[in-house]
């Protein structure tokens, strides 16, 4: 799924990563993203989602977050389930079925797999298949950069 690349910034300043030396770098390209920690990925994404209107909330062990928004919101979701994955880990058709579970436990009206890494075919497929957004190394490097934000849908 396409998600917009034309999206207006993240947050108040941009997402950087410490080096060994201790100075801050940007980081602005998907393959530098799956050097970021696990922390530091899903603030990124909770920092995207809470710059779009959201409230996030931590689940299970904290690579889960739920993104809520109030009644005075007229259309889209308003529980939305977030599963952020470690950067080391691979998306598979079996996360993104595990995620609709998910989703469904929590009473969410959507949800999202979120990946410093490509997803497959199959896993894409079964995403589509169950209304579950993907969102890849591209997004997140436009999200760091501040050119993507949370899809309102």
């Amino acid at each position: 799924m396409e998600l917009p690349s034309d999206a207006s910034g993240v947050g108040e300043a941009p997402m950087t990563e410490p080096n060994a030396g201790g100075d801050d770098r940007r980081i602005d390209d998907p393959e530098a993203l799956g050097r970021l920690s696990a922390e530091t990925v899903r603030e990124l994404v909770a920092s995207t989602w809470r710059s779009s209107g959201w409230r996030v909330d931590r689940l299970e062990d904290g690579s889960v977050l739920l993104a809520t928004r109030g009644p005075e919101r007229t259309r889209g979701p308003r529980r939305r389930f977030l599963r952020v994955l470690a950067p080391d880990r691979t998306p598979t058709t079996p996360t993104v079925r595990r995620t609709v579970e998910l989703m469904r436990r929590h009473d969410a009206d959507s949800a999202a797999v979120i990946s410093v890494r490509e997803f497959g075919s199959a896993a894409v497929a079964v995403a589509d298949a169950h209304g579950v957004d993907i969102v890849g190394p591209a997004e997140l490097a436009r999200a760091v950069d501040g050119r993507w934000t949370a899809p309102d849908r």
